[in-house]
């Protein structure tokens, strides 16, 4: 269902959003993240200096695509003049373009509410961004579960001085030490700050000899090229794409090469 928060003092429409909730339940979970929790986005700041007891909610549309008909409704009462307090628009699925079925969605959750699992594994297992984790758990009222940060890790001396001897000697970025000690980067980052180890930038990496200047230009193997588009046209995630075919330290340089108007991309070779 689409609904919409209207100022009863005036029947202004302020805010557009989705449900799968009783509206008087959904009402009361955003007067709950305004008044208790005191969030400080334009909505609930909104609901505060309202007043509660000024807010009504109302359906606007109950529709099989209820993704599609927020943002339909955001962008046409926005045409008619309406001031919309509403900051993310997305469908689910989210920024990596991939949208969860209702049973995907439910099975995300379930997993997402042991806190032993961590979030970033999850976006990663379901291909989706952290900001579409958080959209679809507030979709469903699931509450933030806490968790040990994903960096407070102990390692063994033996293992810091692998991480700094592969990545100061041997060029071993962050990510590739992340996925095979699978831990975080941050994890990683860390030992190397404590470390005081200088991160690599590209021009280190130019200098080692990993990866070509930019003025070089960069042949990529057919094979490679197709595989990259592959992921890429079925996620709409290039850093994804990158990482499975083992070419993120590339990531800015292939992202030059893509037809900039991103619709299909296509491979714009450099002369």
């Amino acid at each position: 269902m689409v609904y919409a928060l209207i100022n009863k003092n005036t029947n202004e429409i302020r805010y557009v959003g989705k449900t799968k909730r009783k509206l008087s339940d959904r009402l009361c979970g955003h007067v709950h993240e305004a008044t208790e929790k005191e969030y400080n986005d334009p909505k609930s700041k909104w609901i505060r200096k309202t007043g509660k007891e000024n807010i009504e909610i109302i359906s606007i549309e109950e529709s099989q695509n209820e993704d599609e008909a927020e943002l339909w409704w955001m962008d046409y009462l926005e045409f008619l003049g309406c001031n919309l307090l509403n900051v993310v628009r997305y469908k689910v699925g989210g920024t990596n373009g991939r949208k969860l079925s209702e049973d995907k969605q439910k099975e995300l959750l379930r997993k997402y509410k042991d806190p032993s699992i961590e979030v970033s594994k999850l976006c990663e297992e379901y291909d989706i961004s952290n900001n579409t984790l958080t959209a679809i758990r507030r979709d469903w009222e699931v509450e933030r579960v806490s968790r040990k940060p994903s960096n407070a890790i102990d390692f063994s001396e033996e293992e810091r001085e692998y991480i700094l001897r592969q990545y100061e000697e041997n060029f071993v970025t962050d990510r590739e030490l992340s996925d095979e000690l699978n831990v975080s980067r941050q994890a990683i980052r860390r030992v190397l700050k404590e470390e005081n180890v200088d991160f690599h930038d590209r021009s280190d990496y130019i200098e080692a000899g990993k990866i070509n200047a930019p003025n070089e230009g960069m042949q990529i193997e057919e094979h490679v090229k197709k595989e990259l588009l592959r992921i890429y046209n079925e996620t709409n995630n290039l850093r994804k794409a990158c990482r499975e075919t083992d070419m993120e330290r590339h990531y800015d340089m292939i992202y030059n090469r893509l037809d900039p108007n991103r619709r299909g991309p296509t491979w714009v070779e450099q002369p």
